[in-house]
């Protein structure tokens, strides 16, 4: 499914699952925790991978940011995907359990428009990773056209917008139900 070279830059248990879950699914995939999370440490960190295909982020708001700078930095061009865990919904049954994960969507959101050449995507994992998720989630990243996803067991679900429904009654404005009100 994935080739080539990638970076997961982990920050917490769930990146270095990543990390490990994804290790025999690419050519090499290595996981760097960064001993510091600041742009300068990052850009010098990631300089010394070589040549990447792709940079998977597990961190949280700071942490991001800085991949975010000390890839662009260091002149990486090799997409970036941002993934969390619990930051999306994808219906009634599935809350949200992270609010700060999901301040890196929007995050993610902006720097997807504001650096599109190297843009992956944001990509929202189940808190627990099994041999599926993980094949999901290998399949988005080599290229599943996506760019926002919440990988689950009942499959990959991509964001999209949705014409509202009705309501029954039309809504009256301030003078509509005064008049309403008065006949």
């Amino acid at each position: 499914m994935l080739s080539g070279s990638w970076l997961i830059v982990a920050e917490g248990e769930l990146g270095q699952r990543i990390g490990t879950a994804l290790s025999g699914r690419a050519t090499d995939v290595q996981v760097w925790t960064p001993a510091q999370w600041d742009r300068q440490t990052v850009a010098s960190g990631v300089a010394a991978f070589g040549e990447l295909d792709g940079v998977v982020c597990v961190a949280g708001m700071a942490g991001s940011l800085a991949v975010t700078q000390g890839l662009g930095d260091a002149g990486v061009e090799a997409p970036l995907w941002l993934v969390t865990s619990g930051a999306v919904s994808t219906g009634a049954g599935d809350v949200l359990r992270d609010a700060a994960a999901a301040a890196v969507w929007g995050y993610g959101r902006v720097v997807g428009l504001e650096h599109p050449e190297r843009w992956g995507g944001l990509v929202d994992v189940p808190e627990e990773l099994d041999e599926r998720a993980v094949a999901r989630l290998a399949g988005v990243l080599a290229g599943s056209g996506e760019d926002q996803v919440a990988v689950r067991a009942a499959g990959v679900f991509g964001r999209r917008l949705m014409r509202a429904a009705l309501a029954d009654t039309p809504v009256a404005g301030r003078r509509g139900a005064r008049r309403a009100a008065r006949s």
